[in-house]
């Protein structure tokens, strides 16, 4: 064993030594950063995985675009998914020198393997004997809109999770979303768009040319509905601190970052994550008798400031072309009707999992709900169960439904409750179930499965929630009447 582990970190350390040599000889700066920087991290990823998880999940949407943008000109290479051999290496450095470290797979890791086998196959159908590009892309949507959020949501579940490190995460997570309110203000009101990621103007620039973006701040974000639903479970996340915190002055701080994410989630513009947000905050009030007074509060005053400010609404035109626009919705309903025919005519299969699947197919397959006609279609169907069908399936979309309900029950309050586990964790999980129920209410109208920031934030936050139950608790042999156990934590 010990000349096994020589060897490996022979042809491990020659590897790097080789490869900086190479960089410093051929000039290549990033490289040459890259490699001590990677260093440092492996080691952070060995000594404290929660560390380098929260520095992933806050510098993506925020440092990282920066570097991102020097790094723009490489194809495939970005900071956030240079963390993922990262994350591997640290978990086999690190449960090599310990024991019984491997939790047992659990129902909804199932489901999601099974979707990401489904999706897997699909890319290579699809793809076979397409252009380089489009292989690219329906890679990418696999990787990132996958992929990373189910291993999110695997690097979550797998650490045990004490009350200082969920809010010591969720105060970064702070930091992080008041960066992003700024950020949407500027892009917004002044036209900055230095902060902007360069890979994706080409995408804004035509997003803009179809009129799909009319004066609304997307962030950091392609689609100004991402941004609406970060700053939706950032509001969640901060409104967990507040509960948690009895403190006055603390109390008082956390009020007011409340005020820059709803104004984050004001200036998106986009009805589909405010509706997200109103029910992750529907849970929130029946789940946490703590927040109850000021969710009431905060809710009359929001309609004292729309009555206040409805004649600046009018004035703007943002009531009649925004909130009152019924457009968009017919656009919905005939995207509806030519998703169902897809579904209809390849039930199983789908027609291939990639990013344009239904762009492609859409000339096909048009058809018209009532007087709604093929003129309104969108690009994507605006409804994630319905792209889900188009792009593999039943035989994608059932694990995606199981894995659905497999999270509602890993944020299941009352369970954690009725195990005798820490108030905490049954409070978190509340607010891990208010993001859940909010994705699901948004998928009704918006295909999030290409925000891939959003879920893989999402399924962190549910994996944090899945760690405080025994693994294995909700097999299909247990009992009903039966107790779970909580972790210790």
């Amino acid at each position: 064993m010990r000349i096994a582990s020589a060897f490996i970190a022979f042809v491990f350390w020659s590897t790097v030594c080789l490869l900086f040599s190479i960089f410093i000889l051929s000039s290549f700066w990033p490289g040459i950063v890259a490699i001590p920087c990677g260093l440092i991290l492996l080691v952070i990823a060995v000594r404290s995985s929660k560390l380098l998880y929260g520095l992933w999940l806050v510098g993506t949407p925020t440092l990282f675009i920066y570097a991102n943008n020097m790094l723009s000109g490489i194809p495939f290479l970005r900071v956030e998914r240079v963390f993922l051999p990262l994350f591997f290496i640290g978990m086999l450095a690190g449960a090599s020198g310990r024991r019984n470290t491997v939790k047992p797979i659990l129902p909804i890791e199932k489901a999601m393997l099974a979707l990401l086998v489904v999706a897997s196959i699909s890319v290579v159908v699809t793809s076979f004997g397409k252009s380089t590009e489009i292989l690219r892309q329906n890679v990418w949507l696999w990787l990132e809109c996958l992929f990373m959020p189910y291993f999110a949501f695997y690097l979550a579940r797998r650490q045990n999770w004490s009350a200082r490190d969920t809010n010591l995460l969720c105060r970064w997570l702070l930091v992080a979303g008041l960066y992003l309110a700024v950020v949407g203000a500027l892009q917004l009101f002044f036209g900055m768009q230095f902060f902007y990621p360069r890979y994706l103007q080409r995408l804004a620039e035509a997003d803009s040319a179809n009129g799909l973006i009319e004066n609304r701040a997307s962030g950091v974000f392609e689609s100004p509905n991402e941004y609406g639903l970060v700053m939706a479970m950032l509001l969640f996340l901060v409104l967990f601190l507040f509960a948690r915190c009895n403190d006055g002055l603390g109390r008082t701080v956390y009020l007011g970052a409340m005020v820059p994410l709803l104004i984050g989630l004001a200036i998106c513009k986009t009805r589909a994550p405010w509706f997200g947000a109103i029910a992750g905050l529907l849970v929130i009030y029946a789940g946490d008798h703590r927040v109850r007074s000021l969710l009431l509060t905060g809710a009359i005053a929001g309609v004292v400031g729309i009555l206040v400010a409805l004649p600046y609404l009018i004035d703007s035109g943002l009531l009649q072309f925004r909130i009152l626009d019924f457009e968009p919705l017919y656009a919905r309903l005939a995207a509806y009707t030519t998703a169902l025919n897809m579904i209809a005519h390849h039930p199983l299969t789908g027609l291939g999992f990639g990013p344009n699947t239904f762009t492609m197919a859409k000339p096909e397959y048009a058809t018209t709900f009532g007087l709604i006609f093929s003129q309104f279609q969108a690009s994507v169907p605006h409804n994630e169960f319905l792209h889900m069908l188009v792009l593999v399936g039943l035989s994608g979309f059932v694990p995606f439904v199981l894995l659905l309900y497999w999270a509602f029950r890993l944020t299941s309050a009352p369970t954690l409750r009725a195990a005798g586990a820490p108030a905490w964790q049954s409070e978190f999980a509340i607010y891990g179930r208010a993001a859940l129920v909010g994705y699901v209410c948004t998928a009704m109208v918006v295909d999030i499965l290409l925000f891939h920031y959003f879920l893989t934030l999402m399924y962190f936050i549910v994996g944090i929630s899945a760690s405080f139950f025994e693994p294995g608790y909700l097999s299909a042999s247990q009992t009903q009447h039966a107790q779970p156990r909580a972790l210790p934590v």
